[in-house]
């Protein structure tokens, strides 16, 4: 089974940037990094969907975290992607296979620190609101 549509059109918008791959350069991925990534990186995942149905059609409502992680000292290049990943998505005309967006919009942030054997890994980015309708 292939990828999401919604998930495919964040992946493309976010890994056709250039500016966030070299923030971002341990990749973007997925739900996780594959172990053994070297941070900085960005991870992306859906946290929430609803359907909204208006007759036979089911409307997407869905909540996706998209966020910088870094380690070391301080949180600077977590929040650099962070920055970048909004500037991408706040209102993006995200291009969905078979479905038309609605609104794409920074609802919350996401800010938190993880211990790691002695040091410290960043997390630090948002949840992205997305409304798309099905094309018919």
């Amino acid at each position: 089974m292939g990828a999401s549509p919604i998930r495919a059109a964040l992946f493309g918008l976010l890994n056709a940037n250039d500016t966030l791959k070299g923030l971002a350069t341990g990749g973007i991925h997925h739900q996780r990094a594959p172990e053994g990534t070297k941070p900085p990186y960005c991870v992306f995942n859906k946290q929430a969907g609803t359907e909204i149905w208006s007759m036979t059609e089911a409307f997407k409502n869905q909540v996706w975290q998209v966020k910088g992680i870094c380690r070391g000292g301080d949180a600077e290049e977590a929040e650099a992607i962070d920055e970048r990943c909004a500037e991408l998505l706040n209102d993006a005309p995200l291009e969905i296979a078979g479905h038309a967006t609605m609104c794409l919009r920074r609802e919350s942030d996401v800010d938190y620190p993880q211990d790691d054997g002695g040091e410290t890994i960043f997390h630090v980015g948002g949840l992205y609101r997305l409304y798309a309708e099905p094309l018919s």
